[in-house]
C-alpha cells in the first residue's frame, strides 16, 4: 500500500476486499475534482 504523505509497505493481507471497490467506495464519498488527470492506487 502506498500514501501519499506516509509510509509504504508492501506485505499486506487482504482480507478480501478489492482494491477495486474501495476506490469505487472512495471516489463516491469525494469526487475527483475536473483537472485532475491521474489517479494513483
Amino acid at each position: 500500500m502506498r500514501c501519499a504523505s506516509g509510509p509504504s509497505t508492501a506485505d499486506h493481507e487482504s482480507g478480501g476486499v478489492p482494491a477495486k471497490a474501495l476506490l469505487k467506495l472512495e471516489l463516491e464519498l469525494a469526487p475527483l475534482a475536473p483537472e485532475v488527470t491521474h489517479v494513483m492506487a
